[in-house]
């Protein structure tokens, strides 16, 4: 069982499951034929994940943790997580039925 800060998720199979990045940054000077490149080291981890919700009123209430920094706990793992976006999907014709969020979690 998925969860959220204590509120179960249903986690579906698809989307990516982990995002890492370096943190570079690349200054041109201006006029000139130098760069300078300063490579920061890792960024934090993303989790994307697709959570089904069999009622929208779940969903509309799991709306509510985004930006909220809790515990994420996932098949693959238990992580401290901040939900970074939401993106709502509704299936359907009526907005009372299964729903579907994009989340983006940052892994800290």
């Amino acid at each position: 069982m998925s969860s959220f800060n204590s509120i179960t998720i249903f986690v579906l199979a698809d989307g990516i499951p982990r995002k890492s990045a370096a943190d570079v940054t690349i200054r041109h000077m201006p006029g000139g034929s130098t760069s300078y490149i300063d490579i920061g080291g890792p960024q934090l981890q993303e989790l994307d994940l697709s959570l089904y919700f069999p009622d929208s009123a779940d969903a509309v209430s799991f709306e509510a943790q985004e930006g909220v920094v809790a515990t994420l706990v996932v098949p693959d793992g238990t992580y401290t997580a901040l939900l970074m976006t939401l993106t709502r999907t509704t299936r359907g014709l009526s907005t009372t039925g299964d729903t579907v969020l994009q989340a983006a979690f940052m892994l800290l």
